[in-house]
């Protein structure tokens, strides 16, 4: 629970950034059956919302539950839950708060994203600056232009302004953290018992009617559910490793290009000189650019020192700064750059290149290069024709032959990969979801054509197990075990109410234990709701609900009963754990934060005037329904 205090603490980077999740910062492009038009779902003010801004989240949305929860989502799968009218719903009220921002006249002006560009480490260059590449990919991997995604991080950080806003004077009173601090600090000792070998209830072995009525009684712990077969043809590039032949003229050509990686860098004399300051340190490489000496330089920056030093890969210390050193030519100056703490630049004096690697050394290398490149491109030249195979219905064997992959073929499994009386198929979690996806075709039907992780992958259905309940002959031979083991565990969970029963009438838990033959103990230090101490951690929830003296039982992790009874109460003040209170009340603090906000963002979006396209609206959540699988 503490740690989940601290998490209500974020740097300024962390809260933008889930800003800009939660606007649909997002990892994939639209998908074709979403084209309902880029038109407005809602307008307010200057804000809309968009089909493209829909697509962008709902993709976001569906790869961040496959990441966390292994669970993959199709498109029609999350409008049926909701989660798309949810995000349509969500963007609106963003809309609707933008507005309201706008009307007050608070913008996160273009310094605003400028500087939060500059300080975010993600988008630094080699040489201390905004790297304007690295923010161009960045946007491009999330669909977005760059102009786009500085409006979001403008409109990011326009929420943050009036989030702070709102909450700036807020102080939470003693009244509110002073509870949830007890509740965190009380102290428990107990006593604790458990059954031992000898004093474990002992349960008959059942007869033929003792199953039989045990069957009855739980027969839909044995029902089975519809299982489908299914078979596959999955290939990558390397299964076209075996066609490809790599000519000694290839071999040639390919080390004449590569030649370079397998020259040694070499030596370079560098003069390297430092400054205290970036402003200082650009001027003289600057200076130096436009052909002035650097002991001239040195002597008009009494600040600079210089150091020459004969330096080979490994040597400077920081991996970007060498990479630069070793790129200039000689004579040329670079920098400055951040090393080790200093500014830093280089004038390269003199270069002496490495020794080149023959090619006979590097054959081998250069030839499974070759080879992994070519199967890569006979792998992207069968795309075509397996998909002409796959949608003509060609028979699975035929497409198998023509891709060089063989068919495999599962045992019927459930949807979740469960086979029948075997435990659970180990499956890859991408065939796990083709596999998924079998159960919404007709028998001798192919899936799409999946393309993940640089291979390929059809499944085709081959039959259906319907859903039944195996009879009770089918199960006899494992009813023995199974009832023996949930006997035994009501057995003994009976057993040990009926000592917490003797202890609530006035017996002493250590002297019923005694008499009953359990094991007994008591902790050497109290047990609180965050730390079990050496008893199982899956019994505190039973000990926080007794009253000092009162006994009870618990379920330990194991199903096993365990005897407590609650021996002293200690509620610690907050002098005692200055480090908890102020962790409490940093929660409290945080929490009645996210509130005022979120009523002050509620009541900004009934301030706008929302104009919903309601039929857009409809026709996109039709669309997004019967998407294909």
């Amino acid at each position: 629970m503490l740690s989940a205090m601290r998490a209500f603490v974020r740097s300024k980077y962390s809260f933008v950034l889930l800003l800009l999740v939660v606007v649909g910062v997002a990892v994939t492009g639209s998908i074709d059956v979403f084209s309902v038009g880029t038109g407005g779902f809602a307008r307010v003010g200057e804000r809309t919302v968009s089909a493209r801004d829909v697509n962008r989240t709902v993709d976001n949305e569906l790869e961040r539950i496959r990441e966390e929860r292994q669970e993959v989502l199709t498109r029609a799968e999350a409008t049926e839950r909701g989660l798309t009218a949810s995000v349509i719903e969500d963007l609106t009220r963003r809309a609707a708060f933008l507005a309201f921002a706008d009307q007050m006249g608070v913008r996160a002006g273009p310094k605003a994203v400028a500087d939060f560009l500059a300080s975010a480490p993600v988008f630094q260059s080699g040489l201390g600056g905004v790297d304007q590449s690295s923010i161009a990919r960045f946007a491009n991997d999330r669909g977005l232009t760059v102009d786009e995604f500085k409006q979001e991080i403008e409109d990011s950080l326009t929420f943050d302004y009036m989030r702070n806003t709102s909450v700036a004077a807020l102080s939470p009173p003693k009244v509110l953290s002073t509870p949830l601090f007890t509740f965190f600090s009380e102290k428990r000792q107990i006593a604790v018992a458990r059954f031992s070998p000898a004093s474990a209830p002992i349960v008959a072995a059942p007869t033929e009617a003792d199953l039989q009525a045990f069957y009855q009684e739980r027969a839909a712990m044995f029902a089975q559910p519809e299982r489908r077969s299914v078979s596959m043809i999955n290939y990558s590039p390397e299964d076209f490793l075996d066609r490809v032949t790599v000519s000694d003229e290839q071999l040639q050509r390919e080390y004449d290009r590569r030649k370079r990686e397998f020259t040694d860098p070499g030596e370079r004399v560098i003069d390297n000189f430092t400054a205290p300051d970036r402003p200082t340190l650009q001027r003289v490489v600057d200076a130096l650019k436009q052909g002035r000496a650097l002991e001239e330089l040195a002597t008009a920056n009494p600040t600079l020192t210089i150091e020459t030093k004969t330096v080979r890969t490994g040597d400077l210390g920081d991996a970007t700064y060498e990479q630069l050193v070793f790129a200039t030519p000689e004579g040329d100056a670079v920098g400055p750059m951040q090393v080790n703490g200093a500014w830093s630049g280089a004038v390269i004096r003199t270069v002496k290149a490495g020794a080149t690697r023959e090619l006979a050394e590097v054959a081998e290398e250069l030839r499974e290069s070759i080879a992994q490149r070519e199967a890569k491109r006979l792998f992207d030249d069968s795309s075509e024709n397996l998909y002409d195979l796959v949608g003509g219905g060609a028979p699975l064997t035929e497409i198998a032959k023509e891709v060089g992959a063989p068919v495999i073929s599962f045992a019927a499994v459930d949807p979740n990969g469960g086979l029948e009386g075997r435990g659970r198929a180990a499956l890859p979690a991408s065939f796990a979801a083709g596999l998924r996806s079998m159960f919404e075709v007709d028998v001798g039907r192919y899936s799409d054509i999946l393309e993940e992780n640089g291979e390929r992958t059809v499944f085709r259905l081959d039959g259906i197990t319907p859903a039944r309940t195996p009879t009770f002959e089918e199960v006899k031979a494992d009813l023995t075990p199974l009832y023996m083991a949930v006997k035994t565990s009501e057995a003994a969970a009976a057993a040990a109410q009926a000592v917490a029963t003797k202890v609530n009438a006035g017996q002493s838990l250590e002297t019923v234990a005694r008499n009953d033959k359990l094991l007994f103990w008591i902790p050497d230090a109290p047990v609180t709701r965050n730390d079990a101490g050496e008893v199982d951690p899956a019994i505190l929830q039973t000990v926080f609900s007794l009253k000092s003296g009162e006994a009870g039982v618990a379920t330990g992790q194991d199903g096993a009963p365990w005897l407590v009874q609650v021996l002293n109460i200690e509620r610690p003040d907050e002098a005692a754990a200055p480090e908890l209170a102020t962790q409490v009340q940093q929660f409290i603090e945080n929490s009645l934060a996210q509130d005022v906000f979120s009523a002050f963002v509620a009541a900004a979006v009934a301030e706008g005037k929302i104009t919903r396209n309601q039929r857009a609206i409809d026709s996109y959540l039709a669309a997004s329904a019967s998407a294909p699988q």
